[in-house]
């Protein structure tokens, strides 16, 4: 005959203890999906279909600020040196340096020449464009070599960018523009030759690299940075 004594009340069977065990499991379960789709899987489409379901999401565009969007868009074209880009004759150029005029400014300029498709580049970028001018050469540097005055890279040392222009060997493309970051506050825009004393791409009137822009301070702005020469 089956005993059919009663179990005590608040002690629990084995059998019971197990079914509980189990249930606090897939609880457990449940509301760690939950939790990793509010916090993780937060897309556009996930929003819809939780709209549906009773259920919120996060939506992509909160996380990022508009400007930032912007700027990091994949259809900016990357900074470097450009073999395509050169400054026209008859263009008047910014600054005047030991053996090369320069230009600076937006791609779209009339006074920039280019052989391609003419890039879009991010906020705070610019395009520089080189031309030679044997009138600011000194004697020492030949006509072959002026020639030859090319852009080798752009550095970006704290605040500063500086162009580095070389004379590549004969045979070597020339590269006579580069697309840019403008200096941030405080910092200047210069070029400079590569080799330790070269006097081409320095000042004229003196043995110095060649400052082409200048981002002052806010303060010496009166609360807005401007930039110039």
């Amino acid at each position: 005959m089956r005993d059919t004594k009663a179990t005590p009340l608040g002690k629990a069977t084995p059998l019971g203890a197990a079914a509980g065990v189990l249930l606090a499991v897939l609880a457990a379960g449940c509301a760690g999906r939950t939790e990793l789709w509010e916090s993780a899987d937060w897309t556009a489409a996930k929003k819809a279909q939780g709209e549906g379901q009773g259920q919120g999401a996060r939506s992509a565009e909160v996380l990022f600020a508009p400007e930032q969007k912007r700027i990091t868009s994949s259809h900016y074209t990357l900074r470097g040196v450009r073999h395509d880009l050169a400054l026209r004759p008859e263009a008047t150029p910014d600054v005047r340096c030991a053996c090369l005029d320069v230009a600076m400014g937006t791609p779209e300029a009339e006074r920039f020449k280019w052989t391609g498709e003419i890039p879009e580049v991010a906020p705070l970028q610019l395009v520089i464009a080189l031309r030679v001018q044997p009138e600011s050469c000194p004697p020492e540097i030949s006509e072959a070599d002026q020639q030859r005055l090319s852009i080798q890279a752009v550095d970006e040392p704290g605040p500063n960018v500086v162009v580095v222009v070389e004379k590549v060997p004969e045979g070597r493309p020339l590269a006579r523009g580069a697309i840019i970051q403008e200096p941030q506050e405080g910092g200047v825009l210069v070029m400079r030759p590569q080799e330790p004393r070269g006097r081409y791409a320095t000042a004229i009137d003196a043995p110095a690299w060649c400052k082409l822009k200048e981002k002052k301070r806010l303060a010496e702005e009166g609360g807005s940075a401007t930039i110039g020469r």
